[in-house]
Parts: C-alpha cells; sequence; structure tokens
C-alpha cells in the first residue's frame, strides 16, 4: 500500500471523522422510526431554548418560541380557511422572517409548500404555480401583482390567496375575497396546534423548482427526510452547528435550495440562529456580519468574486465567521477570498435538488468539490465534445473519462443513493440512465461536466448541454429559445451560454434568424416582459440559417467557441446595453468595455 503525505493523511482523517458522524445521523438519528421533522425541530428549540435567537434581520429578529408561536398561527389561519393535510401552498415572497413561518405553519398542517422563484412572471410564474400542484398561495404583497397577473389562469379561487404585507412596503390592493395574512396572524394564537397524523419522514416538506436539464422549471420533490439528511450532513457532519452560530444567507434567495437547506437548514440542526438579507449586498455585508454575529456563511461563486472585487472594508478582517459553505467557488478567487478575508476553512460542495450525489472539499484545495468515490457508483462519462452526447465503446456502454479529462457525472441509484427526482414523475426518465455500463444498474444523470484529477479529486466544469447558469440562477435554453422565437420577426432561435472574462457561469447568447429583418427595440420589449432578467440572452447575432444535427438538434459547439467576439463572427451582433435597455451593435470597442469591466453585465 502507497505511503500518504501530511496532506492526505489530515484529509482522510478529517473524511473518517465526517463519515462517523455522518453514519450516525443518516443511520440513527435520521432512522425512518425517529420521527424528526423540521416541525419537530423547531418546537424541540423552542422548548429547550426558548429564548435562543432563530432569526435576526433588518425585518425583525426572533427567538425560537416567537418562531414557533408565528408558526402555529399561520397553520391556525390555513386551516380556518379550509387547507387541509396533503395539500401544497405555492409561498412567493422575499426572503424575511415570514417566509419560514409560512414553511413551518404550512407543515403543521401536514402541507409541503412549493418555494416559487420571485424572479418569475407571467407564462413561467403560471407553469410554476401549476407544477407544485399549489391549491393555496401565499404571496408577499411585494409579488402580488405578478401573481394577480395570472391568477386568472389557474384553478384557484381567490380564497385560496393569503397575501402577507411586507412592512417595509406599500399598501397595496389585495383581491377581493382572499385574506389578509398579516392581520389574520396577529389575531390568531400562537398557542400550539395539533399535529397532523400520519405526518412523518417520508411526507414531503418542500418542492424546490429548478430547470433541470431541459424545458421550463420543474418541481424536485424535498421529503423531510432529504431535508434533514442534507442539514444534518453539513450542519452536524462537517460544520458541527452550536447554539451559538449565527449562519449568514449572504442575500441568497430562500426559494434556492443554497438558501433554504445549506443556509436555514444547516442552523435548525443546532439549534442556531440564521440570519436573513432579502438581496445580496457586497457594500453592506461586512456590516451585516458585525452587527448579526455571523459565525458562517453560505455561498455561491458570484458572491466571492463581488466580495474580492469590492473596495476593502473597515470591517472585512473583525468579524467571528469561522467557516463558509458553498459552491462555484473559481481557483483564481478562492485564494484572493481566502487570504484577504480570512475567514476559517471554506468547505465547497457539489450537488444537485434533484439528484441523489453530493461531494464536498474537506481540505480546502482550490478549485475543487470534493473527490468521487467509484465503489459508491460515482463515474465520470466522456462526452463527444461536438454531439454532447455520451460516447460509447464497441460494446455499447459508456466510457469512464481518465485523470485529466472531463466528462459527465453519473451517480449510481440504490437504497444509499435514492433518486426521488420531481413532482411530476413522467420528467424523470429523462434523468436516469438504464443499464449503461452493462450492468443491470440505473444511474442518475447529472448533466454536470467535471474534470478529474489525481486522488479522484474533481472540479466543476460546464453544465452541459441544454442548461447554462447565470447569475446564481439554472436557465434553460430550451425555454430561452422558445420565448425568443415567438418575438415579432423573429423566425428561428438556438439559445446557449457564452463565457465573459472575470463572471462566474455564462451569459446567454441567441443566435436567430428573421421573418425580413432584426427589430432590436421589439426583441428588447419581448425579453424583457418574458424572461426574468437573468435568463434574457446578453448577446444575439443575426444568422441567415442555423446548424442543425442529423437528429435536428440545434450545434451549438461552434457557436459557444465564437463567444460574442465580433473579430469571431461575421454576422451582425448585438449587446442588450443595460443602460439603454435595448440590443445595441456589439463592436471591438463594445466587446473591449464588457472584457475590461468598463460596462458591467
Amino acid at each position: 500500500m502507497p505511503s500518504l503525505n501530511p496532506e492526505q493523511l489530515r484529509e482522510t482523517a478529517a473524511a473518517a471523522q465526517m463519515m462517523s458522524r455522518a453514519v450516525y445521523y443518516s443511520m440513527v438519528k435520521l432512522r425512518d422510526t425517529s420521527g424528526l421533522t423540521p416541525v419537530r425541530l423547531v418546537e424541540r428549540w423552542a422548548a429547550e431554548q426558548p429564548n435562543n435567537l432563530a432569526i435576526v434581520s433588518d425585518d425583525g429578529t426572533y427567538s425560537y418560541r416567537a418562531f414557533d408561536r408565528r408558526a402555529n398561527a399561520v397553520a391556525r389561519v390555513l386551516r380556518q380557511a379550509g387547507a387541509t393535510k396533503g395539500e401544497s401552498v405555492a409561498l412567493m415572497m422575499d426572503s424575511r422572517p415570514e417566509y419560514l413561518f409560512s414553511i413551518i405553519g404550512a407543515a403543521k398542517l401536514g402541507m409541503a409548500t412549493g418555494l416559487i422563484n420571485t424572479n418569475l412572471t407571467g407564462a413561467q410564474l403560471e407553469h410554476a404555480l401549476r407544477i407544485t400542484d399549489a391549491r393555496w398561495i401565499i404571496v408577499g404583497s411585494e409579488h402580488l401583482a405578478a401573481v394577480k397577473a395570472v391568477l386568472g389562469r389557474l384553478d384557484l379561487a381567490a380564497e385560496r390567496v393569503l397575501v402577507w404585507d411586507d412592512p417595509k412596503g406599500k399598501r397595496v390592493r389585495h383581491p377581493k375575497g382572499s385574506t389578509d395574512l398579516a392581520a389574520a396572524v396577529a389575531d390568531a394564537s400562537g398557542d400550539p396546534v395539533e399535529r397532523a397524523d400520519g405526518y412523518d419522514m417520508k411526507a414531503p416538506f418542500v418542492y424546490i423548482c429548478t430547470s433541470g436539464t431541459t424545458g421550463m422549471p420543474k418541481a424536485a420533490l424535498v421529503r423531510n427526510q432529504r431535508y434533514l439528511q442534507a442539514s444534518y450532513y453539513f450542519g452536524q457532519a462537517v460544520l458541527r452547528v452550536q447554539p451559538s452560530d449565527v449562519m449568514y444567507t449572504s442575500g441568497l434567495p430562500l426559494y434556492h435550495n443554497t438558501g433554504i437547506s445549506q443556509a436555514w437548514g444547516v442552523a435548525l440542526t443546532g439549534g442556531a440562529a440564521v440570519a436573513l438579507r432579502r438581496r445580496f449586498s457586497a457594500s453592506a455585508f461586512w456590516d451585516d456580519c458585525d452587527r448579526f454575529d455571523v459565525t458562517m456563511f453560505t455561498y455561491v461563486g458570484e458572491v466571492c468574486r463581488y466580495l474580492v472585487n469590492a473596495s476593502p472594508h473597515p470591517k472585512e478582517r473583525s468579524h467571528r465567521v469561522r467557516c463558509v459553505l458553498g459552491a462555484g467557488l473559481r481557483p483564481d478567487i478562492w485564494e484572493a477570498f481566502e487570504r484577504r478575508f480570512q475567514v476559517g476553512q471554506i468547505y465547497e460542495y457539489y450537488g444537485a435538488t434533484e439528484g441523489n450525489v453530493g461531494l464536498i472539499n474537506l481540505t480546502g484545495r482550490p478549485g475543487m468539490v470534493g473527490r468521487i468515490a467509484p465503489a459508491r457508483g460515482h463515474v465520470l462519462a466522456k462526452v463527444d465534445p461536438e454531439t454532447e452526447e455520451l460516447v460509447r465503446g464497441p460494446e455499447g456502454t459508456l466510457v469512464a473519462a481518465g485523470v485529466g479529462e472531463s466528462g459527465i457525472l453519473l451517480a449510481k441509484i440504490g437504497p444509499m443513493a435514492e433518486f426521488e427526482g420531481y413532482v411530476d414523475k413522467s420528467k424523470n426518465a429523462s434523468k436516469v440512465l438504464e443499464n449503461p455500463f452493462g450492468q443491470g444498474d440505473r444511474y442518475f444523470n447529472t448533466g454536470d461536466m467535471l474534470t478529474l484529477h489525481e486522488g479522484n479529486w474533481v472540479s466543476f466544469a460546464d453544465r452541459l448541454g441544454d442548461t447554462f447558469r447565470w447569475k446564481g440562477e439554472n436557465v434553460s435554453t430550451n425555454d430561452v429559445q422558445e420565448t425568443v422565437s415567438r418575438a415579432e420577426g423573429v423566425d428561428e432561435a438556438n439559445a446557449y451560454g457564452v463565457q465573459v472574462p472575470g463572471c462566474d457561469g455564462r451569459a446567454g447568447m441567441v443566435a436567430v434568424t428573421t421573418k425580413g429583418g432584426f427589430d432590436p427595440d421589439a426583441l428588447a420589449r419581448h425579453v424583457v416582459e418574458h424572461l426574468p432578467a437573468y435568463a434574457r440572452p446578453l448577446f444575439v447575432r443575426v444568422e441567415d440559417a442555423l446548424q442543425m444535427t442529423g437528429s435536428y438538434k440545434y450545434v451549438k459547439t461552434g457557436l459557444k467557441a465564437d463567444g460574442f467576439d465580433p473579430s469571431k463572427i461575421a454576422s451582425p451582433l448585438y449587446f442588450l446595453h443595460p443602460d439603454k435597455r435595448t440590443y445595441v451593435p456589439l463592436d471591438a470597442a463594445g466587446y473591449e468595455a464588457i472584457v475590461s469591466g468598463a460596462v458591467r453585465v
């Protein structure tokens, strides 16, 4: 057996300790018969440490007792309105304390909550409300206009809408027949409510909307057990959260897995507080860490990049932060971030909301998301760079990538790595590979390209094919294509993501053919109306024809390679200018302004 160097010994020891804790929580603490749910955790902390802080924010500070009483009041209001166990409620609200009261209040009645992306409007919002099978809607008044615009197209009466006014916003007119939730909660008793019969670890807790790999958003099913397994893994096996800790969301939204699980769920496992901010602010970040007494925070790569690029802050080192947890931290930003802010241990992880695989870097090796475990069925499968199809060998089985190569991460489905997938089970088939290696097994296809390094270390390479990530959000190219193709004067559209120097992820770009000429103003109006900001194509190239494969799929490889560089593109090229709010011609000077950061994207 080869000897291990000191770094490998430290990593092995850390992994062994973490794994032993993870096994304890998955096999003992969270066994099927334990009956532990997020609701019971809140109630437990309310009983054991009633005065300890549960939530700190500019929108209010609440102890665990106050949290539980607010949730009890929400449950009473829902029950009085007619809500029952087994129904689901859609939640569309900024990341304020009422968001968490609503989730736990609904869960006390045995209801699951569909977490709705607050950027959605129109057809996308209507779709999200449908896929979560919402029979009720709790909406913050700050997003009521978007909900009212689609309510008439849903099979939901106004009596099933509960509006929670934003204490910091303007008073808005509620739909006739809807419930004023803020007033109703204030009048309702906060005493314990009768628990829903049969509500256990296997019951649905939340539905998280994800773009998946194709088409419109899908609702990933997260049961109580799965939610707590992830939360305890990060919160107790890795971070060892204590009641004295404060986990800061960094202003990341609670409708994302990062906010609802890796921030609040992690804090909940240790009876700690979660610090909320409605939106990320680089200028206010270290002030928040100071006044909220933050000991850990969660991140996506862009958070770290914005902080590194920000001007020095007097409090950027005078903090109590002992560790951070997140995903997407680029190697070039990692070391600068670590050196400048001295935040203790950085835990970079990889995971998919709807998937059955999670990786974590326990030793702080820059750029790595952890190590795959072939013995547990983790494989990086080679992909043809031209067609983006999985490569098959002479016998028809998939081919594993070697060291230095990239491949799609696949994870074997089994008792210890179940794939629960989406609420709409018909959407699961596209994510499961049957017998890819000739052994009769089933594998979950993450759709993510990772690069293999020595010792089974892996780094994130790219999202494959029909999705890309921008501004911390997954974007479906199919959705963008369908939307753009409906714009006035557009005939066909092929959407894809392109890299922008200094930015995380890929910015949206679309190649179009037209019906008699390109109208930049019309397209700009169309995408602003029908797509959330992060999904709007920043760049457009106008072509005479779009190249397709023999199976009639749009070819994206060459387009991605060209990027938005005018020196590589002979056809007309446009940029969605942030100030002019329309598409303007993009020339060499404009390209340099974007690349240098003079024009922000």
